[in-house]
């Protein structure tokens, strides 16, 4: 007797492209010590426990759960790996991240935003039109590995990058930075350059012709004209 056994269908998920236009960006960074005695920060450089650092965005954003290191840590990592961290909303445009665990000064830290993954788990194409933060049925979450921040309306890609941050200091690292520009714009933008320099080129030696055929005239004889 043959036995067989049918195979369970894998659920249908419908992705969805995320309008990387409509990304909120980062418009100020702070990092404060705010229950340092006056004075102390100036003189004490150093990233400790307590510090505070303030991301301020663009627009609103649909803010997701920051309020343990749980939920923040789904959104970003920040190394050394060590450091624990929660976070609040001020209001959808700035987020306060409260620094802790810290058992000595530190310089800098590493914050990054994490990227964005199929429900499977399993990675997006790095050379998807639009980056691997547009793509997906939960692009700003949640879903089990990460929770992205977007715009109020659930509709841009997740805000992504990695930064450096130090007392007084916040600089971009990577190339997660670049704007997400689809390769044919720059393609389009390539070629109506060209052309604009063809056409340049082109009037600028029809007006060397003309005033070449102009200096090579002879000269009119206004004398001759009168009494012809």
């Amino acid at each position: 007797m043959t036995s067989f056994s049918l195979a369970r269908p894998q659920p249908f998920v419908l992705s969805q492209e995320h309008n990387y236009r409509l990304t909120p960006t980062i418009s100020s960074w702070s990092v404060s010590k705010p229950n340092a005695p006056d004075g102390y920060a100036a003189s004490s450089p150093s990233i400790t426990s307590n510090d505070e650092i303030t991301i301020e965005f663009d627009q609103q954003t649909d803010m997701p759960a920051v309020s343990t290191h749980a939920d923040l840590s789904k959104i970003l990592s920040i190394s050394p790996n060590c450091v624990s961290y929660y976070g609040e909303w001020r209001d959808s445009k700035t987020l306060r991240i409260v620094l802790s665990n810290i058992t000595a000064p530190i310089n800098e830290l590493t914050m990054t935003f994490k990227a964005n993954v199929l429900e499977d788990q399993s990675p997006i194409p790095s050379d998807f039109l639009n980056g691997v933060n547009c793509l997906g049925s939960a692009v700003c979450g949640p879903h089990n590995s990460s929770v992205g921040i977007c715009n109020n309306k659930g509709t841009s890609c997740r805000v992504h990058g990695s930064y450096i941050v130090k007392h007084g200091s916040v600089t971009g690292v990577g190339s997660d930075l670049t704007p997400l520009v689809p390769w044919w714009w720059l393609l389009l933008l390539g070629i109506l350059l060209l052309l604009c320099l063809i056409f340049l080129c082109a009037l600028g030696h029809q007006l060397h012709r003309k005033q070449t055929v102009h200096f090579l005239k002879p000269p009119i004889d206004c004398g001759k004209m009168i009494f012809e």
